[in-house]
């Protein structure tokens, strides 16, 4: 009896339901779910994509991955990376405007502006500008999808505030140039999120625990940014 209750307290095996955000999933998640799913085959993954905020307990999740601040004390919250965020323009952009050396040198007609930022989690002088910029003058465009932006911005339209686990490869191989990197707001957290619960299954246990080993508290995508 003993070594049935250590099979099946280490034996991770259903059906877990997982939302998660659409670019990071696309880019980044898809690569780690066929290794964790390689890693315990018993395991099959339900995934929702939805960059807004999901009621995890309402519509019956396992887990959510989510970015940001948690503020529903119901759930817990496990972090499982560290992300960074890149104020973002390419070089025919800078070459034509010129790199701005403060916030208040952003040209408010140029702004690429993401539809689901929360300008209010951060107080920085950049957050400050692009809210007031954004309220004094129509962004050149506006997008609930990151991907989109960046790829405008690679064109030389305008500048974008993005996490660089989707500036990344852009910034990498010098299609966008960081720029005001003193004043980009500070580091923010990606987490699993879950229900309040006595005993965790051992599903998400495993699911949550190989997403940690897997990102990293620096993820692989900001090991290859440029430097300096």
């Amino acid at each position: 009896m003993e070594g049935q209750l250590g099979l099946l307290n280490t034996h991770a095996k259903g059906v877990l339901h997982v939302s998660a955000p659409v670019s990071f999933s696309t880019l980044h998640l898809s690569s780690a779910l066929a290794a964790f799913q390689q890693a315990h085959p018993s395991v099959s993954v339900n995934l929702q994509l939805n960059d807004r905020k999901v009621d995890v307990v309402e519509e019956g999740l396992d887990v959510a991955i989510r970015a940001g601040h948690l503020s529903n004390s119901a759930l817990v919250a496990k972090k499982i990376t560290t992300i960074h965020l890149a104020l973002c323009a390419s070089p025919a952009y800078l070459e034509k405007y010129g790199t701005p050396s403060h916030p208040s040198e952003l040209k408010p007609e140029h702004y690429l502006e993401y539809a689901y930022v929360n300008y209010d989690s951060d107080t920085s002088e950049l957050m400050k500008a692009l809210k007031t910029n954004a309220q004094k003058v129509t962004p050149k465009l506006v997008a609930n999808n990151g991907e989109v932006l960046t790829n405008v911005a690679k064109q030389g339209d305008g500048y974008v505030l993005q996490p660089t686990f989707i500036a990344a490869d852009a910034l990498t191989r010098g299609e966008l140039i960081s720029i005001l990197d003193e004043f980009v707001p500070r580091p923010i957290s990606l987490y699993a999120v879950y229900p309040h619960r006595k005993l965790v299954s051992n599903k998400l246990r495993v699911f949550i625990d190989f997403l940690c080993a897997y990102f990293e508290d620096t993820p692989y995508w900001d090991k290859r940014l440029p430097r300096g």
